[in-house]
């Protein structure tokens, strides 16, 4: 899957209106397809960039998506 693919399958497919909040959607579906870089991201190991992490805060997802574009190069297709 390509970065691309990731989030085109976010927008129109897992965003559940009036079920979750948009970040815990993108999240959850991280966790479905890179339990690693969901953990990464999550427990800041190793990153220590501020604000990646979406679940708790919308206002985060831009920078969630930037991050995930940085590194998708690590996906393991």
């Amino acid at each position: 899957m390509t970065y691309e693919q990731f989030v085109i399958n976010y927008k129109e497919n897992l965003i559940y209106k009036g079920q979750l909040r948009d970040g815990q959607a993108l999240m959850n579906y991280l966790y479905s397809i890179w339990a690693k870089e969901y953990d990464r991201i999550c427990y800041q190991t190793p990153y220590t960039k501020p604000d990646i992490d979406c679940f708790y805060n919308d206002k985060f997802i831009d920078n969630t998506l930037e991050h995930l574009k940085e590194v998708w190069c690590n996906y393991p297709n």
